[in-house]
């Protein structure tokens, strides 16, 4: 389905012109280092407008970013509100977190591209914070000695921390000097 698609949804309260967001459930986010899903991560596909209330309701739908497919979810749409302003500043408490995951589907992401970390206002992370990504690729074998070798940790970005939930939060990358990676280690910037 896609824009101007009239749909019919089971079990959805709201009055005529009531707006929802279409969502697809991405997954869980799992701690690399404690193996815990500490939360569950969604794609919006697009939005949608009660038409008729009922069971099943009937909604339209007035924008969609990909196609939308039986089994996706609809949650109430929350009114946009102004662009916010970020102070950035580093975090003073020592930390050391992963990245999770990200928006772009590539194995590794630079300046611009969005990462889901493991901590977030639970641990006193907040909007504007600024971190560092560590890139470790750990043990290597050398291809002529077949001897094996440990690659050195370093920097690889800057990150600023753009919204926060308990146990999550979400960064955007700022500057690269190499890619950046799941499960990358992301510690206080020096």
């Amino acid at each position: 389905l896609g824009a101007l698609s009239d749909v019919y949804v089971r079990k959805i309260d709201g009055a005529p012109g009531t707006k929802f967001k279409i969502i697809r459930m991405r997954g869980a986010l799992v701690d690399p280092d404690t193996k815990k899903v500490i939360a569950y991560e969604t794609e919006t596909l697009g939005e949608a407008e009660m038409l008729r209330p009922g069971d099943p309701a009937k909604l339209r739908i007035t924008r969609s970013n990909k196609e939308i497919n039986q089994g996706d979810r609809l949650v109430p749409a929350v009114r946009k509100l102004a662009l916010p302003y970020y102070h950035p500043k580093p975090f003073r408490e020592p930390i050391s977190i992963n990245i999770l995951s990200a928006v772009s589907e590539v194995a590794e992401f630079g300046a611009g591209d969005v990462v889901t970390l493991s901590a977030g206002s639970d641990q006193g992370l907040e909007p504007g914070h600024v971190l560092q990504t560590m890139r470790d690729r750990g043990v290597q074998r050398d291809p002529v000695t077949k001897e094996k070798y440990r690659l050195p940790i370093e920097r690889s970005g800057i990150i600023m921390i753009f919204k926060t939930y308990g146990k999550i939060s979400y960064g955007l990358i700022m500057r690269s000097t190499q890619g950046v990676a799941v499960n990358d280690k992301v510690i206080n910037i020096e």
